[in-house]
């Protein structure tokens, strides 16, 4: 078999350059910053997490100073009672998801925990000397969190006697605590209910008594304590998070903040009450407790960027799809999205359809040689279509049915193409349009294997039966 020219590929479309991040990085500082992950509130500033770096912000909005620079991930950070000093997980000294303290005016961290098994803070306790950590180091079973407190001058943290728990928040006087139970998977499981859902409990460390404020069937999830009333985030209300107030007094619980879509996530309260911080697609909003109103904070930062904002991607590390023409003197393949055919010796390489909007893939060239045919989504779904292989002229899409699909094969007469589906379907399409035809279902399995006869009167196909034998129809 001759040696295709890859290098001849290489040397056309090496240079292909894939943006950075989507997320309108061209003009870092002119505009507002998105994603900035799991905030909190303190004396006027807002912490988050963005570029997997803490960033510190007026509670107004405005140009936000970064305050870590490490190289690893810094996330969920905390302020301490007095706003002087942030917990927050970070990647440090080989130790991943480490229990790390810096001041909050910037300045060099101090790691507080060295356990093999991370962990993040989810709160302080009242007197600003102890750190309160979720973790999974002592948990029976890997799924679930327990809580840990850690002193911020150093020593060895003691497991908290909750049992199995992950959010937290201590009352005013330091003697209860509200938590949630169930770890921190439901804010993406959108609309959960059941037996993993997450309900408000309060436990007094005098008494050692429990009891649960919460009954939703759904997420009541992280809890905020102040004064008599404990704030905490839920979708009861058409499966959207809002934030919602129960009181201590009445046992009453009220909705606070409305959204109708786009609910909050990592609501978080500052020591005094007064402000609930919360992120809100992709931006970052604050909650004035004693007005009850809500307003969106604006964040810029005129920043340089870690990451290269260009990428020279090499397509030799992502070729797939191959398929030898008829006569053999040339190649069609997919890379990165693209269908190219190369020449085995001399000649050009083709790029058929230059769609950077869309993934085409799956080539197959037709035994006369004058097409080839291939699935795309540039529609929203996948279809099936043809072009000149000589790239001549516009594709022409031949289904239009929607499903998944793949394995393309001609038949030798090059007017219908086989093909499966997810759903357990097999069809043949006409490349002059039409309805595809149904050849054979299977309610219980693929079918994978199919074959035209020479004379294309037939169609051989491996079929699977509920007792998984296979059998040729």
């Amino acid at each position: 078999m001759k040696r295709f020219s890859i290098v001849a590929f290489a040397a056309i479309i090496l240079p292909l350059i894939v943006a950075g991040a989507a997320c309108a990085e061209g003009h870092m500082g002119s505009e507002p910053l998105r994603l900035m992950r799991r905030p909190d509130i303190s004396n006027g500033r807002i912490v988050f997490s963005y570029q997997n770096d803490l960033w510190i912000v007026p509670e107004e909005g405005g140009t936000a100073s970064r305050l870590t620079v490490h190289l690893g991930m810094e996330n969920y950070p905390k302020f301490s009672p007095d706003g002087r000093w942030i917990a927050y997980q970070g990647d440090y000294n080989e130790r991943k998801n480490s229990l790390m303290i810096v001041s909050a005016d910037g300045g060099m961290p101090r790691q507080l925990t060295f356990h093999s098994t991370g962990g993040y803070p989810v709160a302080w306790t009242r007197d600003g000397e102890r750190v309160v950590f979720s973790s999974r180091r002592e948990s029976f079973v890997r799924f679930f969190t327990t809580l840990f407190e850690v002193p911020v001058g150093g020593g060895l943290p003691v497991e908290l006697d909750l049992g199995k728990a992950s959010f937290a928040s201590f009352s005013p006087d330091g003697s209860r605590i509200a938590y949630n139970r169930h770890p921190d998977l439901f804010w993406w499981w959108k609309r959960y209910k059941g037996s993993m859902n997450q309900d408000v409990w309060i436990y007094d460390f005098g008494s050692g008594e429990y009891s649960k404020i919460t009954d939703y069937e759904g997420n009541d999830s992280w809890p905020m304590w102040t004064g008599d009333r404990i704030y905490f985030a839920s979708d009861r209300n058409g499966g959207v998070f809002n934030i919602y107030v129960y009181d201590l007094s009445t046992g009453n619980t009220r909705q606070i903040t409305d959204f109708t879509e786009r609910g909050i996530t990592w609501p978080s309260m500052s020591f005094d009450g007064k402000k609930i911080v919360f992120e809100r697609d992709a931006r970052l909003y604050v909650l004035d407790t004693g007005t009850e109103e809500t307003r969106e904070v604006v964040v810029y930062a005129p920043i340089d960027h870690k990451r290269n904002m260009v990428s020279y991607i090499d397509p030799l590390d992502d070729l797939k799809g191959f398929n030898i023409s008829p006569t053999g003197k040339r190649l069609v393949f997919e890379a990165r999205g693209e269908i190219y055919t190369a020449p085995a010796e001399h000649g050009d390489v083709r790029n058929l359809t230059e769609s950077s909007g869309a993934r085409d893939a799956d080539p197959s060239w037709s035994p006369d040689g004058k097409w080839i045919a291939y699935v795309s989504d540039k529609s929203g779904d996948e279809e099936i279509y043809i072009i000149d292989q000589k790239g001549k002229g516009e594709e022409k899409r031949i289904t239009g049915n929607g499903h998944f699909k793949k394995r393309l094969l001609w038949s030798p007469k090059s007017d219908k193409i086989l093909y499966n589906t997810e759903n357990n379907r097999l069809y043949a399409a006409d490349i002059d349009g039409g309805e595809p035809e149904l050849i054979a279902k299977n309610d219980h399995d693929n079918i994978s294997n199919y074959h035209w006869s020479p004379d294309a009167r037939w169609i051989a196909y491996e079929f699977s039966a509920k007792n998984r034998n296979r059998d040729i129809y």
